[in-house]
């Protein structure tokens, strides 16, 4: 399926001269493949390729030298971006939305020179923010990496401008609580359940039930995703290289979520640690 979505929807054909390199569909397979089997380095990454010839088993004609691993990071994060949406997009025509449930979680990482101080209902942290939309099963719609800095609320059209979710019932926090969001919201046929900012509108506005009741499955995605990645994000230094390993990690959820859901096995697609072994 993702060799369907590079070839045929991200990258135009053209003919180049030169090294043909691994390919795309290589690359992502191999970075995936990290994800599934948490591995915490590229170094681990190399010698796990090395033991018993596993790069051939990934089809790579060669074993790939270390240092790619990182540049392949950073120049294709935007590709593991559009190709997890896509994934997404596969999955919510199989599942429908009737919910989208907005937030944010903390990466945090004081030593990365790109982090910025920021603040969450747990408090002050240094690093970045991993911005999420998540459907009625908690499977992730649309996601953003930020400095830890920028505020959650402007970020909410990004995270659901293009879906189709006509009668959906869309909830997110108080840091939501803007006209342009409910706005937001409504354009793509959702009906908005944010929270109340008490400090926009005092105690006269009551947050809706449905916010309540149903914002811990976008909670439970944060701890899930964290979980999945287990803090590895603190390996790799630079926005842009944040961005490339939470897209691939995000991606891996996907394949997996997908592979289940497409095997008619639901309720094991958020179980992401029986793959790691």
């Amino acid at each position: 399926m993702i060799c369907q979505i590079i070839n045929k929807k991200i990258v135009p054909l053209e003919r180049r001269r030169g090294n043909p390199g691994y390919g795309l569909v290589l690359i992502i397979r191999l970075l995936v493949y990290e994800h599934i089997k948490c591995i915490d380095s590229d170094l681990e990454l190399y010698r796990h390729l090395q033991e018993n010839r596993i790069w051939q088993d990934l089809g790579f004609p060669r074993l790939p030298d270390r240092t790619q691993f990182g540049r392949w990071r950073k120049r294709h994060a935007e590709l593991f971006h559009e190709i997890s949406e896509k994934l997404a997009d596969v999955m919510t025509g199989i599942l429908g939305i009737t919910e989208i449930h907005t937030d944010s979680t903390k990466l945090e990482d004081e030593t990365d020179k790109d982090a910025k101080w920021g603040k969450t209902s747990d408090g002050w942290f240094c690093g970045f923010k991993l911005h999420a939309s998540v459907n009625q099963e908690g499977f992730p719609l649309r996601v953003k990496v930020t400095p830890g800095n920028v505020y959650d609320g402007p970020v909410m059209p990004e995270l659901i401008c293009d879906l189709n979710a006509a009668g959906a019932i869309a909830t997110g926090d108080g840091a939501y609580d803007s006209r342009t969001n409910k706005d937001a919201i409504r354009a793509i046929g959702a009906i908005p359940a944010i929270a109340r900012n008490k400090r926009r509108w005092g105690k006269r506005r009551r947050t809706p039930e449905m916010c309540k009741n149903l914002r811990y499955k976008v909670e439970q995605f944060n701890s899930l995703a964290k979980e999945f990645m287990n803090e590895r994000w603190r390996w790799y230094k630079g926005l842009q290289n944040k961005r490339g390993f939470v897209y691939s990690a995000i991606l891996a959820m996907n394949v997996i979520a997908l592979w289940n859901i497409t095997r008619g096995r639901k309720e094991e697609a958020r179980k992401i640690s029986v793959h790691w072994n």
